[in-house]
């Protein structure tokens, strides 16, 4: 049996488990991910209730042993500032589509392919770069904010 240690951390009303993004798309699981859950660069951190018992059940089933090694806090996890999973996986599929656009206009609308500080092409007269993204990300935030 295999061992895996992960990093759980928790502050006085919630927990998360610390893995992989690319773990969880291993598993097939990314898309089950509820927005409870969090980002930040190549780690998913899992809330405890639901999303971090989904990933160990899928562990266990593939024969993984887990041990995790506790961080606690006495105040407000940083973590909870991180961006929402839902929203990162959502803004990946789109980036995912426009890249599929931009490969079908071929370069004929005058725009480049997507990179870095780039345009991304969706026709001759649509265009977002990377300040539009980001402004989409924050008034996402808001809008998640106003639904809970």
């Amino acid at each position: 049996m295999k061992t895996k240690i992960y990093d759980f951390y928790c502050d006085p009303s919630h927990g998360w488990l610390k893995v992989k993004l690319s773990e969880l798309n291993k598993l097939g699981i990314g898309h089950k991910i509820s927005h409870c859950s969090y980002t930040k660069g190549e780690y998913a951190y899992l809330e405890e209730d639901c999303d971090a018992s989904l990933f160990l059940e899928e562990q266990k089933k593939r024969g993984v042993e887990i041990k995790v090694r506790e961080h606690n806090s006495n105040k407000s996890s940083v973590i909870r500032k991180y961006q929402h999973y839902i929203f990162c996986m959502a803004l990946k599929n789109l980036l995912e589509i426009l890249v599929r656009i931009n490969l079908y206009c071929n370069g004929e609308c005058n725009c480049t392919a997507l990179t870095s500080g780039e345009n991304i092409c969706l026709g001759d007269n649509f265009v977002v770069n990377e300040n539009e993204l980001v402004s989409i990300e924050e008034s996402t935030r808001n809008i998640e904010g106003i639904l809970q």
